[in-house]
């Protein structure tokens, strides 16, 4: 709080004495002792022009000689700073390009802001900080612009630039930053604003899809009732999104493409490349798990999906594309194509600031395509490293996964006190609940673990689970898989011919090569006993 200043640390403790917080994780509104040194031994020594320099510039956490003099007029900006950093008054000068910026010491700076709050009243006030925020807007600093705008009450501005940047915070990995922003705007003004709803829905998509995705459908309303066809494609889009990772109920993708193909219908031609990418790469997806290969539209969507993948210049949404391409590779048994795929976006990204979700999605296909070409130790780096980024960014919505494939390759090598761990950490992962399909995946788990360990029963009791839960989100491919893992165990209990008929249920989703394959080697084992 005090960043060394020993008379700081003093006048804190002085505080603390008389009875005032002395909590150094917290900013109190107000510190008598602080302010009154402030008021006495600097502000009011100061002569009119060098007070009133000072208080205007407060409204800019970082300043500039040009911001200084274009929000205050003072012609002598420059050496007004200077002199203030050469005297030691509380302020700091940090070289940089194209111009040095200054910054006040915390303390002193919250003194000052609330000193310009009693000295500036009303209108005045409010003048100085619209000033302030566009001068702010025009340097890049879009939050403190933002936060200027909202003390004036100026929810218009405020919304505009939240949405006008919106895109590139995203992109930096600011997700957290812009939701703040986007909750610092009253409800009843951001809830009848179609795009700062999606954009909500956006920035919490990796954290807590559930609430984005009534976010997403309260936007895709609006932009339907303003016939805005941007706004209903992307609105579309993160609705896939949402329930591909809230993982509960893959069966309300249905209505989903229903709609796609009215909106389609109505609006064919899509508005930009970028937005038609992420709808199909969402739709691409979606169909892995509730539509056979040989669906009517599956062709259609694959080719369009290549050819945006192979066009589109933003690395993000061709991150994205190739994750959803890649699982089709994987899933319908052209592992090489997949993992060619996955060493061309290793490649692109090298060097390229992603946005997090879109590296740990990387991270994670990357993983498991390792993990089938049967390269065990790079998989467990790719899965590692994917969950350290989860941890720095906060964005942990894919770590089942992550842990998943970790489990994956320590059960297929033995190491089952690593699989262990892994398994624990998927099951802390998924404690709050919710997250049907991700609990079944860990059940089907369970299972291969305990059959390995010996514990049949319970190897039973966590097959019969992870099907049940399949069945309830309605993931074609997990119910096959399920109906496998359960026979798998069955064959072992000696229950040969109920093994066979959950061998039957597998092969007729007739889902993919893969599952054959799978139904076939157990088939054959259990003959061959």
């Amino acid at each position: 709080r005090t960043q060394g200043w020993a008379a700081g640390v003093v006048l804190l403790l002085e505080q603390s004495r008389a009875g005032g917080s002395f909590d150094t994780d917290k900013a109190p509104a107000g510190q008598k002792l602080l302010f009154d040194y402030f008021a006495g031994e600097i502000l009011n020594r100061c002569e009119t022009p060098i007070r009133e320099f000072l208080l205007k510039t407060a409204l800019l956490p970082k300043i500039t000689v040009t911001a200084a003099h274009a929000l205050t007029g003072a012609d002598a900006a420059g050496p007004i700073l200077d002199d203030l950093t050469r005297r030691n008054y509380f302020t700091v000068r940090h070289a940089g390009k194209p111009e040095d910026t200054y910054q006040y010491h915390p303390l002193f700076w919250e003194f000052l802001l609330k000193e310009a709050e009693g000295f500036y009243r009303g209108n005045k006030l409010n003048e100085l900080r619209r000033n302030a925020a566009e001068i702010l807007e025009a340097h890049g600093e879009i939050e403190a612009a933002v936060t200027l705008h909202q003390q004036t009450l100026d929810w218009e501005n405020a919304s505009r630039l939240i949405v006008a940047h919106a895109p590139v915070l995203c992109a930096q990995g600011r997700a957290g930053l812009l939701w703040r922003l986007i909750a610092g705007i009253p409800q009843d003004i951001a809830s009848h604003s179609p795009w700062l709803l999606y954009w909500a829905g956006i920035s919490k998509l990796g954290i807590n899809p559930i609430s984005s995705q009534r976010d997403f459908s309260d936007a895709l309303s609006q932009f339907e009732a303003a016939q805005d066809v941007a706004g209903m494609y992307l609105s579309l889009a993160g609705l896939f999104e949402v329930i591909f990772y809230a993982q509960n109920d893959f069966t309300q993708f249905d209505p989903l493409f229903e709609k796609f193909e009215l909106l389609s219908a109505a609006h064919p031609d899509v508005p930009a490349q970028e937005i038609e990418g992420r709808l199909i790469f969402a739709m691409i997806r979606a169909m892995l798990y509730r539509f056979p290969k040989d669906h009517p539209l599956a062709t259609a969507w694959l080719q369009r999906g290549m050819e945006l993948w192979e066009r589109t210049a933003d690395i993000n949404l061709r991150i994205q594309l190739g994750f959803s391409l890649e699982f089709q590779f994987l899933w319908y048994s052209d592992v090489r194509k997949g993992i060619a795929m996955q060493e061309t976006l290793d490649r692109l990204c090298r060097n390229v600031a992603l946005e997090p979700l879109s590296e740990i999605n990387l991270l994670m296909m990357g993983a498991f395509m390792r993990y089938f070409s049967g390269d065990h130790e790079r998989s467990l780096e790719y899965a590692t490293r994917g969950l350290e980024l989860a941890e720095q960014a906060g964005v942990k919505v894919l770590n089942p996964l992550l842990f998943a494939v970790g489990c994956y390759n320590t059960l297929t090598t033995g190491l089952l006190s690593e699989a262990d761990r892994y398994l624990e950490g998927m099951g802390q992962t998924l404690a709050a609940g919710g997250r049907n399909l991700d609990t079944s995946h860990y059940h089907f788990l369970q299972s291969w673990r305990f059959m390995l360990g010996g514990d049949l029963p319970r190897s039973h009791e966590a097959a019969c689970s992870a099907l049940e839960l399949a069945k309830q989100v309605g993931a074609l491919y997990p119910i096959a898989l399920c109906h496998y893992g359960l026979a798998h165990t069955l064959v072992e209990l000696g229950r040969g011919e109920e093994a066979m008929h959950e061998l039957t249920l597998a092969r007729g989703a007739k889902i993919m090569p893969l599952i054959q394959f799978y139904c076939d080697a157990l088939e054959a084992a259990y003959l061959f006993n």
